[in-house]
């Protein structure tokens, strides 16, 4: 094992993991778990410098919004557009007009764009320098590139948000310290993670279980986390877990279409909001449109009741709060 468990418990001593698999999406890899804490992580020895080059080169075409399309900054920020309100409805919530807000991972700013007029100050960290000029140049909001353990920010903030970006931190345990000194007494962090007990690794026939699984884990996943992870991590931070929930970005036609053809979908965009499957006015297609809706937000309503969204959502406080 060449990277150590970030959560190091006093029952956990770093070693001796558990292999699960040597597949991953991008081909050969290993995806290990602590048989002590239960944390899932890849198996690497990544130092800054090749954390950097991998999210501002590699990252961008591996992980297109469009699968093998590498996006600049303008087409990123149009795309992942499309499907940012869900997200921001969840983040609404915990803002306010007197707030200042950060966002670490921020992608090209879409989320910040819409907190932005709502609040007090808006800031964002990011990997990738050319998304962090296009949100300083093209939507006026400041934007730092980096790793956000390096860095030294000046100032704190009311509320830290991270969204889908934890799991690519060399140590999830050191970045949620680094956030936990940028939050105001009072203040809270909202953090967005993939969920380990996402129902589609666990409720697909064969061979698209197997083809989903090898999906799920790639290179630009260090880890996974589950809700009992999630928490032993925060509180070693020096952060409280106060709000728990799950989403599921996909819709039922995305997990259709891994139920069938055990592939996923063209782009984030069409995984995200298809969810009619007829696009004509013909009165039997519109019946089966409106029967298909009515199953989409039952699906929904089942993954956040079973936590099998593949999303896993927390709210945590630090210890002044």
């Amino acid at each position: 094992m060449k990277r150590g468990c970030p959560i190091r418990r006093t029952d956990c001593d770093g070693r001796d993991f558990e292999l699960i698999t040597t597949h991953i999406r991008e081909g050969e890899g290993r995806i290990v778990q602590c048989p002590r804490c239960d944390l899932v992580m890849q198996d690497l020895d990544l130092d800054a410098n090749q954390i950097e080059r991998y999210y501002n080169d590699d990252y961008q075409l591996s992980n297109s919004l469009v699968m093998g399309e590498l996006q600049t900054a303008r087409q990123h920020f149009d795309e992942r557009t499309k499907t940012i309100q869900p997200v921001f409805d969840l983040v609404h919530p915990r803002i306010n007009s007197g707030m200042s807000v950060l966002e670490i991972g921020c992608g090209a700013g879409e989320l910040l764009l819409l907190i932005k007029p709502l609040v007090k100050r808006s800031v964002g960290v990011e990997m990738n320098r050319a998304f962090t000029d296009f949100i300083q140049s093209e939507l006026g909001i400041d934007a730092y590139m980096g790793d956000i353990t390096k860095m030294e920010l000046k100032e704190k903030f009311d509320l830290v948000i991270c969204v889908d970006s934890l799991d690519h931190m060399s140590n999830p345990l050191e970045a949620l310290i680094s956030m936990e000194k940028l939050i105001n007494p009072g203040g809270g962090l909202w953090l967005m993670v993939p969920n380990l007990n996402d129902a589609l690794r666990f409720f697909l026939p064969q061979p698209s279980l197997s083809q989903y699984r090898e999906f799920f884990w790639h290179r630009a996943h260090f880890f996974y986390f589950d809700v009992t992870t999630m928490a032993t991590m925060l509180r070693a931070a020096g952060l409280r877990p106060i709000e728990t929930q799950y989403y599921h970005q996909y819709t039922f036609k995305n997990y259709l279409n891994w139920y069938f053809t055990g592939k996923p979908q063209r782009s984030y965009s069409e995984a995200s909001n298809g969810v009619s499957l007829f696009a004509n006015d013909d009165p039997f297609g519109c019946e089966i449109n409106s029967l298909f809706g009515d199953m989409e937000r039952q699906f929904h309503v089942a993954l956040k009741r079973h936590g099998r969204g593949d999303t896993l959502c927390c709210y945590a406080v630090n210890n002044s709060s």
